[in-house]
Parts: C-alpha cells; sequence; structure tokens
C-alpha cells in the first residue's frame, strides 16, 4: 500500500492564523518599524540589527563609496578630471583610455584588413560597390 505525504505550505506550518493577523495588521508592523528607524542613521540601525541576530546593512552613497577603505584598498577608483571613476573589472596593462567613442565604421579599415586580411584594392572595391556604407 503506497503511503501518500502532503505537502505543507508555508501557511499550514506558521498557521492560517497569524499570517492574516500580519496581513491585517500590515499598517501597524509598519508605523511601529517606522518609528523605530527613523530617529537612527543608518549606521546605527544597523549595527543594532545585527547585534541582535537580523541581517541587515545600511544603503551606502556614491560619496561612501568613494571614502570605502575597502574599495580604495582595492584601488577601485581612478582619478578622472576633477573626480575618480570605477576602475576596469579587471586588472590590464594599457589603463583606460578618455576621449570621444570613435565614429561610425571608423575601424572598419583595420578590421577587413588586419583581421580578415583583405587587400587595399578589394577594400575599396566593397566601398566603390556600397558595400561598406
Amino acid at each position: 500500500m503506497a503511503t501518500t505525504v502532503r505537502r505543507r505550505s508555508c501557511i499550514d506550518v506558521l498557521g492560517r492564523t497569524r499570517v492574516l493577523d500580519r496581513v491585517e495588521r500590515r499598517g501597524e508592523i509598519d508605523n511601529a518599524l517606522t518609528a523605530w528607524a527613523q530617529p537612527r542613521a543608518a549606521v546605527d540601525a544597523e549595527t543594532e540589527l545585527l547585534r541582535a541576530g537580523i541581517a541587515a546593512a545600511a544603503l551606502a552613497t556614491s560619496l561612501d563609496l568613494v571614502r570605502s577603505n575597502h574599495l580604495n584598498a582595492r584601488a577601485f577608483w581612478e582619478p578622472h578630471s576633477a573626480g575618480v571613476l570605477p576602475g576596469l573589472p579587471w586588472q590590464a596593462s594599457f589603463g583606460r583610455a578618455s576621449g570621444p567613442a570613435p565614429e561610425l565604421g571608423a575601424d572598419t579599415g583595420v578590421v577587413l584588413s588586419d583581421v580578415l586580411g583583405l587587400s587595399d584594392e578589394e577594400i575599396a572595391a566593397l566601398r566603390a560597390a556600397g558595400a561598406l556604407g
């Protein structure tokens, strides 16, 4: 004889009345959380919640990120004009190239000759035929 195992939903486990009670009291719960959090600085709330065993993290502003010891120790930021920009997401010997973006088709000749191995005559014929725009 086969035994049937009934899967229990979250509501079955927590108790339907507890879940419905929380839904009905959502506004009251939101107000209580707001009253607790509002007078605290974000980092203070984070510290208190972490001490209580609740996963939490204060949101970082752009300035917080620029001042981050963690990011600065890893040379994440690169100087640029009057500020900084995020560095490349990989290690490279050539660094960042700054300037205007290349115009449409600026590298077509190099790609056709160096990558595809076409001769100057073949490239000229493609241009004359209007194939390269």
